[in-house]
């Protein structure tokens, strides 16, 4: 009878086992990332929820966002100590983007591959902040001689002959403004992190974002509603 008993439980043991590592399955995740995207760079966080089918995730990004002609150029006081500056830009644009979607495994770790791919689907509003852009201006008032003004840029007052450079970035932190808008991504993450316990992953994106106005970032040159693009994130986090 004994021996019996102990037969069976060393042959149950294998399945107590596999059932213990299934308990300690990762069901949450959380990940810290950078990324580089067609139109600026920006850093995100990551919350996941891991199911047995579709996993569900969130994310916070907060992102700069450049016209596509944007152009930096010299100054025509280079020699006087003027600084470069960007052509006709008149805000700089940052994009605050709350996201949700859903995840699914495309190919997932086991005793033959370390790496796990899936792909993600998400999207949510996004809130675009436009903070004016300030210049040194030369202002004339005798003759030739003429004084170094700082003012927001504006196409009907300054041009390349009256523009000394650009003046400090955090000029007009107090000035912003908000766009509203819409985004959507499409993208494919490989974590090559080795363990189930932990997320060390590449992530490629393809991103569109819809505002409800164009995004008044230059003056001159026409401004854009609608941008697409690519992206491409480092992400570092745990799974518990």
């Amino acid at each position: 009878m004994i021996k019996h008993l102990i037969i069976g439980l060393l042959c149950g043991l294998p399945f107590l086992v596999h059932a213990q590592e299934r308990s300690k399955k990762p069901t949450r995740g959380l990940a810290f990332g950078l990324f580089a995207h067609t139109n600026g760079v920006g850093a995100e966080v990551q919350y996941h929820v891991y199911r047995d089918g579709l996993d569900f995730v969130a994310g916070l990004s907060l992102a700069s966002l450049r016209h596509p002609q944007q152009l930096k150029i010299e100054s025509a006081y280079a020699d006087q100590g003027g600084k470069r500056y960007f052509y006709d830009k008149k805000n700089y644009g940052f994009v605050l983007a709350p996201t949700f979607g859903i995840s699914k495994v495309l190919i997932g770790r086991d005793d033959y591959s370390r790496i796990n791919v899936r792909t993600t689907l998400s999207g949510g509003p996004v809130l675009g902040i436009l903070k004016p852009y300030y210049l040194e201006v030369a202002i004339p008032f005798n003759g030739n001689q003429a004084y170094v003004e700082v003012d927001k840029y504006d196409a009907n007052l300054y041009n390349f002959t009256n523009i000394v450079g650009e003046a400090d970035y955090l000029l007009g932190i107090g000035e912003l403004s908000v766009v509203p808008g819409i985004n959507g991504k499409f993208a494919t993450m490989v974590d090559f992190a080795g363990k189930n316990d932990l997320i060390r992953a590449v992530e490629l994106s393809l991103y569109g974002t819809l505002f409800v106005r164009p995004f008044d970032l230059m003056d001159l040159t026409e401004d854009k509603s609608f941008y697409l693009g690519g992206q491409i994130a480092i992400l570092f986090g745990d799974k518990w």
